[in-house]
């Protein structure tokens, strides 16, 4: 269980993956999780990938095996997410990944592009809302008076329960899966969840997408609410080197809903830039 530690001396754990040859030395590929989440969560994206790069798959602080030894109020903020993106990579004797980021995981990866273009081979998001529009914000409410508020009144795996099929996922997934998903975010503590979603209502990174040197892939919902058109268009404007792919689904977790098609867009987009043979 490799960890490294932040600047502010909190634990962050992240997980290995590699089944290169083993007489060669592969590229990186940081997978960062979305909201609530955990690195555990990449398990449809991670076979994919792991036999031609070697995989680190982190977990935000305060969530997952990360540690917790912080105050979420003042601790869950845009410049500790980049510093601990950093001491992660640094700790994996990494100089430069491709960043592969889901939903605010890779609005995190924009400003990280943005910030250090020198740890950045490429960037890779899927479904990442360059911010958050009012209809996220009221639809997650989930009759609150605001999303944070929501999380602190029905707790973490409670506001899973409530907003699952707002966007992120078809009820037809069946009850099974959505208790499932319900109890991992229900692992998350409730503060740092608020937390993140306070964070997350406050993050704009339209100003840094110009900063952005690296290729970029996005993968977006056919009809997203989220991480919509507009904000796809957006990437393509301020971008120097962005292509984007629709995915076939209009819900917003499309590497839950196409595993594979996400994996093989993205796997694709990494062996053209590396030059190396699928």
């Amino acid at each position: 269980m490799p960890t490294a530690t932040s600047h502010d001396g909190v634990a962050l754990h992240y997980d290995l993956h590699d089944f290169t040859d083993p007489w060669t030395t592969k590229p990186t590929v940081l997978l960062q999780h979305g909201f609530g989440r955990s690195g555990r969560m990449w398990f449809g994206t991670i076979p994919a990938l792991a036999r031609h790069y070697r995989i680190i798959c982190p977990d935000f602080r305060g969530l997952g095996h990360s540690g917790r030894n912080f105050d979420p109020a003042t601790g869950v903020n845009a410049a500790n997410y980049l510093a601990d993106l950093r001491a992660i990579l640094d700790h994996a004797g990494v100089d430069q990944a491709h960043f592969v980021g889901e939903s605010i995981g890779g609005t995190v990866g924009y400003a990280f592009a943005a910030e250090h273009p020198e740890r950045v081979r490429t960037l890779s998001v899927m479904a990442s809302p360059t911010y958050i529009n009012d209809w996220m914000r009221h639809a997650y409410a989930a009759g609150h008076p605001s999303w944070p508020e929501a999380i602190e009144t029905l707790g973490s795996a409670g506001w899973a329960a409530a907003t699952n099929t707002a966007a992120r996922f078809p009820a037809e997934m069946g009850a099974g899966f959505h208790e499932w998903y319900a109890a991992q975010i229900g692992q998350a503590p409730t503060p740092v969840l608020a937390a993140m979603a306070r964070f997350a209502m406050g993050v704009n990174v339209e100003p840094l997408l110009p900063k952005i040197t690296a290729p970029v892939l996005g993968l977006f919902p056919s009809a997203g609410q989220i991480a919509t058109t507009e904000q796809e268009a957006t990437l393509r404007r301020l971008i120097p080197d962005v292509r984007t792919v629709r995915m076939s689904t209009p819900y917003h977790m499309v590497q839950f809903m196409q595993p594979a098609a996400c994996a093989e867009q993205v796997l694709r987009f990494l062996l053209l830039q590396d030059g190396i043979a699928g």
